[in-house]
Protein backbone atom coordinates (compact mmCIF):
# COMPACT_ATOMS: atom_id res chain seq x y z
CA UNK A 1 0.00 0.00 0.00
CA UNK A 2 1.30 3.55 -0.81
CA UNK A 3 1.12 6.61 1.70
CA UNK A 4 -1.79 7.72 -0.34
CA UNK A 5 -3.80 4.76 0.32
CA UNK A 6 -2.98 4.33 3.67
CA UNK A 7 -4.32 8.03 4.17
CA UNK A 8 -7.02 7.05 2.57
CA UNK A 9 -7.57 3.83 4.77
CA UNK A 10 -7.67 6.12 7.78
CA UNK A 11 -9.80 9.05 6.55
CA UNK A 12 -12.66 6.06 5.89
CA UNK A 13 -12.33 5.18 9.07
CA UNK A 14 -12.72 8.14 10.82
CA UNK A 15 -15.71 9.13 8.64
CA UNK A 16 -17.75 5.77 9.17
CA UNK A 17 -17.26 6.90 12.28
CA UNK A 18 -18.77 10.13 12.06
CA UNK A 19 -21.01 9.29 9.96
CA UNK A 20 -22.43 5.84 12.25
CA UNK A 21 -20.96 6.38 16.19
CA UNK A 22 -20.97 3.48 17.78
CA UNK A 23 -22.58 3.62 21.53
CA UNK A 24 -24.29 7.21 20.69
CA UNK A 25 -27.06 8.54 22.92
CA UNK A 26 -27.61 8.61 27.06
CA UNK A 27 -27.49 5.43 29.20
CA UNK A 28 -30.43 4.85 30.79
CA UNK A 29 -29.05 4.66 34.26
CA UNK A 30 -25.64 6.00 34.64
CA UNK A 31 -23.10 6.23 37.49
CA UNK A 32 -21.03 9.21 36.08
CA UNK A 33 -21.52 11.72 33.53
CA UNK A 34 -19.22 14.96 32.26
CA UNK A 35 -20.23 17.60 29.42
CA UNK A 36 -16.78 18.63 27.62
CA UNK A 37 -16.62 21.64 25.17
CA UNK A 38 -13.61 22.66 23.23
CA UNK A 39 -13.95 26.27 22.86
CA UNK A 40 -11.48 26.96 19.95
CA UNK A 41 -14.09 24.61 17.96
CA UNK A 42 -17.31 24.91 19.39
CA UNK A 43 -17.06 20.73 20.01
CA UNK A 44 -19.11 19.48 23.02
CA UNK A 45 -19.57 16.13 24.19
CA UNK A 46 -21.50 14.44 27.17
CA UNK A 47 -20.04 11.43 28.27
CA UNK A 48 -22.35 9.05 30.78
CA UNK A 49 -20.48 6.07 32.08
CA UNK A 50 -22.06 2.96 33.73
CA UNK A 51 -18.33 2.02 36.55
CA UNK A 52 -18.96 -0.90 38.74
CA UNK A 53 -16.23 -2.35 41.13
CA UNK A 54 -13.69 -0.45 39.40
CA UNK A 55 -14.86 -1.28 35.53
CA UNK A 56 -15.97 0.49 33.22
CA UNK A 57 -18.77 -1.17 32.10
CA UNK A 58 -20.55 0.58 29.17
CA UNK A 59 -20.24 4.12 27.75
CA UNK A 60 -22.27 6.33 25.53
CA UNK A 61 -21.81 9.82 24.44
CA UNK A 62 -24.13 12.80 23.04
CA UNK A 63 -21.96 15.45 21.03
CA UNK A 64 -22.53 18.66 18.57
CA UNK A 65 -19.15 17.90 17.42
CA UNK A 66 -16.86 17.49 14.17
CA UNK A 67 -16.36 14.26 12.37
CA UNK A 68 -12.70 14.02 14.15
CA UNK A 69 -14.31 14.30 17.90
CA UNK A 70 -17.50 12.33 16.92
CA UNK A 71 -15.01 9.60 15.42
CA UNK A 72 -12.57 9.07 18.63
CA UNK A 73 -15.86 9.43 20.55
CA UNK A 74 -17.64 6.28 19.04
CA UNK A 75 -14.11 4.24 18.76
CA UNK A 76 -13.28 5.44 22.45
CA UNK A 77 -16.96 4.13 23.72
CA UNK A 78 -15.68 0.67 21.89
CA UNK A 79 -12.52 0.18 23.64
CA UNK A 80 -13.15 1.42 27.36
CA UNK A 81 -16.21 -1.68 27.82
CA UNK A 82 -15.74 -3.73 30.72
CA UNK A 83 -11.82 -2.66 31.48
CA UNK A 84 -10.74 -1.50 34.69
CA UNK A 85 -10.19 1.92 35.55
CA UNK A 86 -6.40 0.93 35.78
CA UNK A 87 -6.00 0.09 32.18
CA UNK A 88 -8.00 3.29 31.22
CA UNK A 89 -5.45 5.37 32.66
CA UNK A 90 -2.74 4.09 31.13
CA UNK A 91 -4.42 3.62 27.73
CA UNK A 92 -5.23 7.51 28.20
CA UNK A 93 -1.87 8.08 28.64
CA UNK A 94 -0.84 6.33 25.83
CA UNK A 95 -2.79 7.95 23.12
CA UNK A 96 -1.95 11.32 24.86
CA UNK A 97 1.47 10.71 23.91
CA UNK A 98 0.24 9.52 20.39
CA UNK A 99 -1.60 12.49 19.58
CA UNK A 100 1.19 14.68 21.27
CA UNK A 101 4.03 12.94 18.68
CA UNK A 102 2.70 10.13 16.96
CA UNK A 103 5.87 7.71 16.86
CA UNK A 104 6.02 4.12 17.33
CA UNK A 105 2.51 3.23 15.18
CA UNK A 106 3.25 -0.45 16.05
CA UNK A 107 3.54 -0.30 19.50
CA UNK A 108 0.22 1.66 19.15
CA UNK A 109 -1.40 -0.92 17.31
CA UNK A 110 -0.99 -3.42 19.83
CA UNK A 111 -2.34 -1.24 23.08
CA UNK A 112 -4.98 0.16 21.29
CA UNK A 113 -5.75 -1.48 18.33
CA UNK A 114 -5.19 -0.73 14.54
CA UNK A 115 -8.07 1.78 13.76
CA UNK A 116 -6.74 4.36 16.40
CA UNK A 117 -4.06 4.65 14.09
CA UNK A 118 -6.40 7.07 11.97
CA UNK A 119 -5.43 9.54 14.11
CA UNK A 120 -1.78 9.21 12.73
CA UNK A 121 -2.89 11.45 10.03
CA UNK A 122 -3.35 14.89 13.10
CA UNK A 123 0.33 14.93 13.09
CA UNK A 124 -0.51 17.09 9.96
CA UNK A 125 -3.45 18.95 11.22
CA UNK A 126 -2.18 20.07 14.89
CA UNK A 127 -5.26 22.49 15.38
CA UNK A 128 -7.32 19.04 15.11
CA UNK A 129 -5.53 17.51 17.96
CA UNK A 130 -7.96 18.58 20.75
CA UNK A 131 -10.77 17.51 18.57
CA UNK A 132 -9.46 13.78 18.78
CA UNK A 133 -8.63 14.11 22.96
CA UNK A 134 -11.72 15.84 23.64
CA UNK A 135 -14.09 12.69 24.57
CA UNK A 136 -10.82 11.20 25.91
CA UNK A 137 -10.44 13.96 28.44
CA UNK A 138 -14.13 14.33 29.06
CA UNK A 139 -14.27 10.41 30.47
CA UNK A 140 -11.18 11.55 32.38
CA UNK A 141 -13.52 13.95 34.11
CA UNK A 142 -16.26 12.05 34.10
CA UNK A 143 -14.58 9.19 36.37
CA UNK A 144 -14.18 12.17 38.82
CA UNK A 145 -17.61 12.81 38.99
CA UNK A 146 -19.63 10.39 40.11
CA UNK A 147 -23.42 10.37 40.21
CA UNK A 148 -25.31 10.40 43.55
Amino acid sequence: MTKVDIASLYHNIIIDHAKSPDNYGKLDTYTHFYEGHNALCGDKIIVYLKVEDSKIKEMKFESAACAICNASSSMLSDRVKDISIKEWESILSYFRRFIASPQNPLSFNNRLGKSFLAFKALEDFPARKKCALLPWETLEYALSEKVN
